[in-house]
């Protein structure tokens, strides 16, 4: 699917919801390994830090969501273990000539690492090889549009795992 067709159907979607009066509801998936380290993804192109995730498909679980999106992203199968925060926030769009405003919610779920596919970089049409994917210190999550509320739930949660 081209980027473009990838664009206007979720711009379609989106412009469906607000007819329904729905959130438009995603998903990032902070997956850690057993160095307590997290798996980030970078634009080169542009210097910015975003976690894996998405769209929560119709009729999709949160977990099955951020377990889709985080394998189709990165090739890595993680096992959801618990919502860790959200974030509310408006996006203005244009669909068919008309101006719109798409509420979001963006939940943000941790996942254990379980393994990785080699070959998986995610979906046509969201990614190129513009893109750069490793382990990182959660402390890189300050360089994201993550909330400060769910650094520190991660950073709470990761503390019990050293115990």
């Amino acid at each position: 699917m081209s980027s473009k067709k990838y664009v206007d159907e979720k711009t379609k979607y989106a412009y469906s919801l607000v007819q329904q009066g729905r959130l438009f509801e995603k998903v990032r998936s902070i997956v850690y390994n057993n160095q307590n380290q997290i798996f980030i993804i970078e634009n080169k192109g542009n210097g910015v830090f975003t976690l894996p995730g998405g769209g929560v498909d119709e009729g999709e679980t949160i977990e099955e969501a951020a377990k889709r999106e985080l394998f189709e992203e990165t090739g890595i199968i993680g096992e959801p273990a618990m919502l860790l925060g959200e974030k509310f926030y408006d996006v203005p769009m244009q669909y068919d000539g008309k101006a719109f405003v798409s509420k979001r919610v963006e939940k943000f779920y941790l996942c254990k690492f379980v393994s990785r596919e080699d070959g998986v970089a995610g979906l046509e049409g969201e990614y190129t090889d513009k893109m750069s994917m490793r382990w990182e210190d959660p402390s890189i999550l300050e360089k994201t549009f993550t909330p400060k509320e769910v650094i520190e739930a991660l950073k709470a949660e990761l503390e019990k795992t050293e115990k």
